[in-house]
């Protein structure tokens, strides 16, 4: 075992103990921090498929289902008329495990799925499909692997008319980084917004930044993203959605689909909102010119 896995061991025993979860959640239970938390995956394969139920009845108990009215409403009038903390559960790359796996059980469960979908690769055929995710470095269960990698397009129309939600991912799963060019940012927010939109028949309001390296972010790229006409813009650096922060800050908690619930605990306890809270200072200082609360 590795020092990152004992550590994680140690930290799971303490910090994602029932006590402690149960701890961080007092102020939403008094009525003082309505919020939402959301969790992102990437590949759900045919192995997991048992864990994620479990991860799924673990979160029924402990969080209500968000959709986007939720989400505006929360935001906008800081309104949230539930018992329990919102949760939003997000997939991130667009792969078809998602679609054949997660969605089903999604379903069984009652939650709006959030799909984050790079919308550049749908089109591809399966051998460019695999020399797409080598170079977008997307992980996938080679094992799962059908004639293609990632959703097509009736797949993600059919997610939507069944009541899901779908999110502009960039065109090729690149990075924002400082290193690209306008152009090539043009394509990366601009056209991938153009093509989702041309292919599901209505305006894509909801972005999803690739990584949540710090690099991974740039000022350029999040001035393109507002001026393209996104309302909503996600990330992945551990914080709870609030009453009427900025929406183009929407922080997520990564999550596999074979996390236990000690590890669930630990993500989602509020331990990770702590250490990742100067990154996010960090990154919001470095890309927009507005102060952005947490």
């Amino acid at each position: 075992m590795s020092i990152k896995d004992s550590l994680k061991k140690i930290l799971c025993y303490f910090v994602g103990s029932r006590s402690v979860f149960k701890l961080s959640r007092i102020s939403y239970l008094r009525g003082l921090f309505p919020y939402i938390q959301a969790v992102t995956y990437h590949d759900t394969p045919n192995g997991a498929c048992n864990n994620f139920r479990n991860q799924l009845e673990w979160y029924q108990n402990n969080f209500v289902n968000c959709n986007l009215a939720d989400l505006r409403g929360l935001l906008t009038n800081g309104v949230w008329n539930h018992d329990k903390p919102g949760l939003i559960i997000s997939f991130d790359d667009g792969l078809r495990s998602n679609f054949d796996v997660a969605l089903p059980l999604l379903e069984e469960y009652g939650f709006t799925g959030w799909f984050m979908v790079p919308s550049g690769w749908l089109d591809l055929s399966s051998i460019e499909q695999i020399e797409f995710a080598t170079l977008g470095l997307i992980k996938y269960n080679e094992n799962d692997s059908h004639e293609r990698i990632a959703i097509s397009w009736d797949e993600l129309k059919e997610i939507e008319k069944r009541g899901h939600i779908v999110s502009c991912h960039t065109m090729n799963h690149r990075r924002l980084s400082d290193k690209l060019t306008s152009s090539e940012l043009e394509v990366e927010i601009n056209e991938a917004k153009s093509l989702l939109e041309s292919q599901l028949e209505h305006s894509v309001n909801i972005f999803t930044w690739v990584g949540g390296e710090e690099y991974s972010y740039s000022k350029s790229a999040f001035k393109k993203i507002k001026d393209a006409g996104f309302n909503y813009v996600f990330c992945t650096n551990c914080a709870p959605i609030i009453a009427k922060q900025s929406p183009f800050f929407l922080e997520r908690y990564h999550v596999e689909p074979n996390y236990s619930e000690k590890e669930l605990r630990l993500t989602l306890g509020g331990f990770y909102d702590l250490l990742y809270a100067l990154k996010r200072k960090r990154i919001a200082k470095n890309i927009a010119t507005a102060k952005i609360e947490y």
